[in-house]
């Protein structure tokens, strides 16, 4: 073989035998895979054997698999450097997009023996549509595009293996304590597994011995859809079940730990259908819910509703398209996943490994004709802006934001690098809220209309107000179910203009000239005196102080 390894192919002629350069490369490289450095030095690329490639995780982080299938591009870390592997690494195309996306030079380009990148991409691909839903696993490892599987005292009780039996009694027992989500957490003896009811975590049972943690692990993997034989990093997936007659979705999160992989399901109950959902059963008061109900009902503009991960956001959104959809509207939604399914409504999953975001998904909606438009969070500047220009242009938009309360929203999207004046011109108002547990209505005392405890102070409040004394129905906690508490910032003309002056004195007057706001404080002390809640558990939401 010639030392100039591009020459020696122009002097057997491989063009005037009728094949294109990369074709007889590959075959040359295929026939020799000794060859396979010299072919990378002579292109300017670095070789990365099959069985490395094979080994080394992906980056669908830096180039999205929609993007890298289309370049025919895979993404790949070795040593802790990335590298972009061409298929035909004679593609000036690729070349250039790589380019262009990393113009800082950090694109190091490679190959590898011919096929090798198809078929990785292949793979992903094909695992993509696992994850996505495509083909999902039963509880017993089978394909639910065949059959969902149900799980049932009786099918418990018929379970050979252990850990599947210990599996399936833990999905049971969750969905029959309300639970919204498994903590399975690895400790030095065994496992240790938590219940979150009600906003809570709840210890519910120790399961001795590393083995059973181990198994009980890989058992969730492959439920799951994901590497059993990988440790090292997080994975997330799910999978989904028949319980009680009602299809469970179960998000699957896995991470590593001092004493091995812990896990966490978060239980999505698909037969809580949108259509059941409204503003008057999620724990709000009449006067809440009317005032959100008043906000979400204006023809056009921003809704945003704001507070901590598990304050029940997404709910009263759904609450809303549920309440609006009445079938005369255009309705879409772009979610991160979609949570509940609502009948009439477009609803569109995110899926940043394809490179459709919240912006790009965004922007692909309102080419749909939309009335109404529903983001389930805005994160970045970019989708602030298009949900933004969106209200601006007759559209109806409702997201969610992380923030503490209603100002600290209109902070954060002007931190984003959204011009102050046009982002409060789209805004109708902010919707602030927390979640709390209700006192349990079998065990604590009858809850009235807080007349008797008008005048009380915080410190009686604190003392008179108590949970129940704790029975079967509550877990001997006290609380059964939760409550929703709220502060709803209406954007007036006032309130806006002492937004824009940046005039905290200005802002008071705005909120003391609106006799219909009633702050996050004032909610809570309304709750507590009616004996809905108590003061203790308030305290964990906001500070009463």
């Amino acid at each position: 073989m010639p030392t100039n390894f591009l020459a020696g192919i122009w002097q057997t002629g491989a063009v005037d035998a009728g094949l294109g350069i990369a074709d007889y490369v590959s075959r040359l490289i295929a026939s020799d895979p000794r060859l396979l450095d010299e072919a990378a030095v002579a292109l300017g690329v670095h070789a990365i054997l099959p069985d490395v490639l094979q080994a080394a995780g992906t980056r669908f982080d830096l180039l999205p698999l929609h993007d890298a299938l289309t370049l025919r591009v895979l993404p790949v870390e070795l040593d802790g450097a990335p590298y972009f592997v061409l298929a035909d690494p004679f593609s000036r195309a690729a070349r250039d997009a790589l380019l262009a996306r990393f113009p800082n030079a950090s694109a190091v380009t490679a190959m590898s023996m011919p096929g090798e990148v198809e078929r990785l991409l292949k793979d992903a691909e094909a695992n993509e549509r696992l994850m996505d839903g495509d083909v999902t696993l039963g509880p017993h490892g089978d394909s639910l595009a065949q059959a969902i599987e149900s799980i049932t005292p009786a099918s418990i009780a018929k379970d050979e293996s252990p850990i599947i039996r210990l599996v399936n009694m833990t999905l049971y027992d969750a969905l029959q304590s309300r639970a919204s989500d498994i903590h399975l957490e690895a400790a030095p003896d065994g496992l240790a597994i938590r219940y979150r009811i009600d906003g809570v975590l709840q210890a519910i049972r120790r399961i001795p011995g590393i083995d059973v943690a181990t198994q009980t692990m890989s058992r969730l993997k492959v439920l799951a859809s994901l590497d059993i034989a990988e440790k090292r990093v997080p994975q997330d997936g799910r999978f989904k079940v028949v319980l009680q007659g009602r299809e469970i979705d179960y998000r699957v999160s896995v991470i590593p730990g001092t004493h091995g992989e812990n896990a966490v399901l978060r239980v999505l109950d698909k037969s809580q259908r949108g259509e059941r959902i409204s503003l008057d059963v999620l724990g709000f008061d009449a006067h809440t819910a009317r005032r959100v109900r008043a906000l979400a009902n204006r023809p056009y503009g921003l809704m945003l509703v704001t507070g901590p991960t598990g304050s029940g956001k997404s709910t009263t959104l759904y609450a809303v398209l549920s309440e609006l959809n009445h079938g005369e509207d255009k309705i879409v939604t772009i979610e991160d996943p979609v949570e509940y399914e609502l009948p009439g409504v477009l609803q569109i999953p995110v899926n940043e490994r394809k490179g459709l975001t919240f912006a790009r998904g965004l922007r692909a909606i309102l080419r749909h004709d939309p009335d109404t438009v529903m983001v389930g969070e805005i994160r970045d500047e970019e989708t602030a802006s298009i949900a933004v220009q969106s209200a601006l242009t007759g559209h109806r938009v409702l997201s969610t934001v992380h923030a503490n309360d209603g100002f600290s929203v209109i902070d954060r999207f002007i931190y984003m690098g959204v011009e102050p004046s046009t982002f409060l011109e789209a805004l109708n108002g902010v919707v602030s809220q927390r979640l709390v547990r209700r006192i349990c209505a079998a065990c604590g005392e009858a809850h009235g209309d807080g007349s008797a405890l008008e005048g009380a102070s915080l410190d009686d409040l604190r003392h008179l107000v108590t949970p129940g004394a704790g029975c079967d129905a509550c877990r001997g906690t006290g609380y059964h179910g939760r409550i929703g508490l709220a502060e709803i910032l209406t954007l007036d003309a006032p309130m806006k203009s002492a937004l824009l002056a940046r005039s905290l004195d200005r802002r008071e007057q705005a909120l003391a000239g609106n006799a219909d706001y009633q702050s996050m404080r004032d909610a809570a002390l309304a709750a507590i005196r009616q004996r809905l809640t108590t003061f203790q558990e308030v305290q964990r939401a906001i500070d009463l102080q």
